[in-house]
């Protein structure tokens, strides 16, 4: 690995704002060499503040043409496993955002194909590099709370209660409130307490949401 990493990231989204960007710009030894962003006007902005030299609207144009070391790919769910096989077929470095995949057969095929290229891969679970949380994760793997004999996760938030076209409410494009806020309580429960045995899911959609331009949505789960 050199001594910067040379990162390309893909996704203008206001969590690539709040947490990727301020990372990455935070870090001596990340080099942000472009950005890439469907919306120009979007990337533009987010480029001048963080101070990122080039923007494209094609991942793979950025791929071909920055020399990059590394991609951090923060796009709806359907791009994770196109932009990651591209990205792991140029040799990069790949940190993709959770879900990994719309389903657990992309899922193996992105996790093999990055294991055979011998590059660093990561899914980005952000609570397990947050401070109270590692100190219960010490707590339970040095056996000071003991034997744990039942063990309930809940995560809340306010916004799947909104009517407005969302992509992680489209089925076509992703998997419903169970892949976004979900898959922390997964992992959480894992990297506390082991892997899972058995597993049993009640999934519903509650809220009716507008479609893309006019057209019926095929709904994700939103509880």
């Amino acid at each position: 690995m050199p001594d910067r990493v040379r990162v390309g990231l893909t996704g203008t989204s206001a969590w690539a704002d709040r947490i990727h960007l301020p990372g990455l710009c935070s870090h001596p030894q990340a080099d942000l060499a472009a950005l890439c962003g469907r919306n120009a006007d979007r990337a533009g902005e987010m480029a001048a503040k963080y101070g990122i030299p080039r923007i494209y609207a094609d991942y793979r144009e950025m791929i071909e043409k920055e020399r990059l070391d590394a991609l951090v790919v923060s796009t709806p769910d359907d791009m994770h496993y196109p932009i990651v096989m591209d990205a792991l077929d140029a040799g990069l470095h790949v940190l993709c955002e959770k879900p990994l995949a719309l389903n657990v057969e992309q899922a193996k095929t992105m996790y093999e194909r990055a294991e055979a290229a011998g590059v660093r891969h990561m899914t980005f679970f952000t609570f397990r590099w947050m401070p109270h949380f590692r100190y219960v994760r010490d707590l339970t793997r040095d056996g000071y709370v003991g034997r744990c004999y039942h063990a309930h996760f809940d995560f809340l938030d306010d916004y799947g209660r909104d009517t407005a076209y969302g992509w992680r409410f489209d089925a076509r494009r992703a998997n419903g409130i169970v892949a976004d806020l979900g898959s922390h309580m997964v992992d959480m429960a894992r990297w506390y307490l082991g892997d899972i045995v058995r597993v049993s899911g009640h999934l519903a959609t509650h809220v009716e949401r507008e479609g893309v331009d006019g057209r019926t949505l095929s709904p994700a789960n939103d509880a």
